[in-house]
């Protein structure tokens, strides 16, 4: 089965923004989606440096996988986001 992609319309970008909002406030940074996709994942996979920049500065986990085993640095090449691989 192929790896499925976070969406990138704009209701994912405002769910996105909440989700670094509410990091900021104190929630779990590695509340996940039904794919679990987490912050860290959907800021890796859509290019998001500053915003995968302060996650992991929150405290994300770098090292956790959607429903397919899949990381950020997996998601980032797959992307083709070099500037997210160098994070």
């Amino acid at each position: 089965m192929p790896p499925t992609k976070p969406e990138q319309d704009s209701e994912h970008l405002e769910k996105h923004n909440h989700a670094l909002f509410c990091c900021y406030r104190g929630a779990r940074l590695e509340k996940a989606d039904k794919d679990n996709f987490t912050a860290l994942l959907i800021a890796a996979s859509s290019g998001h440096v500053q915003s995968l920049k302060t996650l992991i500065k929150l405290g994300g986990n770098v090292m956790v996988t959607d429903k397919n085993e899949r990381t950020a640095l997996h998601w980032a090449a797959e992307e083709n986001q070099p500037e997210i691989m160098k994070v």
